[in-house]
């Protein structure tokens, strides 16, 4: 393999992977805070980070692991300064599902995307009022999406997520016209 062609393995791998890392570090770091995550959630995130390492030799599988926790970390220092775990947990999801938003998650089927509608859902279902309102829950929603722009803005700082944005291939019947 050619060096720009390794480069390129690299990064694609490193786009994809990072999402689904963010979101199983920050439910490991909610469930030591009393938060309770379901075990089978977090081993398919962590699944689903590992599985672009499946066809890679064994060295480039331990340099791109450290790239991969390395910027998943520096992304998630500022999310875990949140004292609400559960306001964390949303804000990592966010980010996950910004990138599928700007077309910049490479499978917008991935385990990641998936948890991460999930982990949305579930804020505005508990987000209701007595009455069943939402204007809280947007305007968290507000501040998790303006909070996954930064985390977005920093990891093209680090040189990651630069590309063209991903045409989905929409079924004809949720395709606008």
């Amino acid at each position: 393999m050619l060096p720009h062609e390794i480069r390129k393995r690299d990064r694609d791998v490193l786009e994809a992977s990072v999402p689904a890392h963010m979101l199983f570090l920050t439910l490991e770091q909610a469930g030591h805070k009393g938060i309770e995550v379901r075990p089978d959630v977090l081993d398919r995130l962590n699944t689903a980070a590992a599985k672009r390492f499946a066809t890679l030799d064994l060295l480039s599988v331990s340099r791109l692991a450290k790239q991969v926790d390395d910027m998943a970390r520096s992304l998630l220092r500022e999310v875990f300064l949140s004292e609400d775990p559960a306001e964390a947990v949303c804000m990592a999801a966010m980010f996950t599902l910004v990138l599928v938003d700007e077309g910049l998650h490479p499978d917008p089927q991935d385990m990641s995307v998936l948890v991460s509608l999930l982990i949305i859902d579930d804020a505005k279902a508990e987000g209701k009022d007595t009455v069943g309102n939402e204007a809280v829950v947007h305007v968290k929603e507000a501040k998790w999406r303006e909070k996954a722009h930064a985390l977005l803005t920093r990891a093209r700082l680090q040189q990651a997520y630069h590309r063209k944005p991903v045409q989905l291939d929409l079924p004809l019947a949720m395709q606008t016209k």
